[in-house]
């Protein structure tokens, strides 16, 4: 049993989820969706993963553990990915640990300056997760 292919893929998102539209080239302009429907999304798969880790395992292993990038959150605690375009960007994740109540977030903003030119945005979202990180630890 599997999730599907591309093709399953579109079909199912732009079925239960009609403000996201996805490519399998994440560099495609036309990968766009409101960041409320995403987050439905995530939290779905999350869900699926939990009842049925065999058919969701590809897709959350996907989501890659960070590797040190954001300074105070252990790597196994953050599983992201993160992506955009040269004046948009976006972060999807879980932070914490799955079994334990873990945050699920996205985090997600268009129209930026160009990214190679201002890397203050990425400063932002770095700070961003911390923050999360922060709370999420404050409730264990």
């Amino acid at each position: 049993m599997h999730c599907g292919g591309w093709d399953s893929i579109r079909k199912y998102v732009s079925t239960y989820f009609s403000k996201i539209y996805v490519q399998e080239n994440p560099r495609d302009e036309q990968n766009v969706g409101e960041l409320n429907q995403v987050h439905s999304l995530l939290v779905h798969i999350f869900r699926g993963y939990k009842s049925e880790p065999e058919l969701w395992e590809p897709i959350i292993n996907g989501m890659v553990m960070q590797q040190g990038e954001y300074e105070g959150i252990p790597y196994y605690h953050v599983a992201h990915m993160t992506g955009g375009l040269p004046t948009a960007i976006i972060n999807i994740g879980i932070i914490g640990v799955f079994n334990e109540f873990p945050v699920l977030y996205v985090i997600g903003r268009k129209d930026l300056p160009y990214r190679s030119e201002n890397n203050e945005i990425d400063e932002v979202f770095a700070e961003s997760l911390k923050y999360i990180y922060k709370e999420y630890s404050k409730s264990m």
